[in-house]
């Protein structure tokens, strides 16, 4: 499983019970990410805010990137901090493999 699929199954664990029906999670499962980049410090940039794409978007991940550990809040009715030490792995290798380095938006496609 790559880190796309890993984040996307992070959030889908971070948003549904278990009382969600199948085809609600595939629906959530299938819409692609989309990849904002925020800034500050003289234009340098500071996180990202990643969506599960719909109107309203269907989850969204804050992940400020100059923290030391990486910090990652999950946006729903109410933000929450992401503390789980594999949550945050999860988090991390996605940065890693999709984020650090860019400066652009821009749009993951789904599975």
């Amino acid at each position: 499983m790559n880190s796309i699929s890993r984040l996307i199954d992070l959030l889908a664990d971070l948003k549904f019970d278990k009382d969600s029906g199948a085809k609600t999670v595939a629906d959530f499962k299938s819409r692609p990410l989309v990849c904002t980049p925020y800034k500050a410090n003289h234009g340098v940039v500071s996180g990202w805010v990643i969506c599960v794409n719909g109107s309203p978007p269907k989850a969204t991940l804050l992940i400020d990137q100059f923290s030391s550990p990486l910090i990652a809040f999950h946006i729903a009715d109410k933000p929450k901090k992401i503390r789980g030490p594999k949550q945050l792995e999860t988090i991390k290798e996605f940065f890693t493999d999709h984020l650090k380095g860019k400066e652009e938006a821009f749009t993951i496609p789904s599975k």
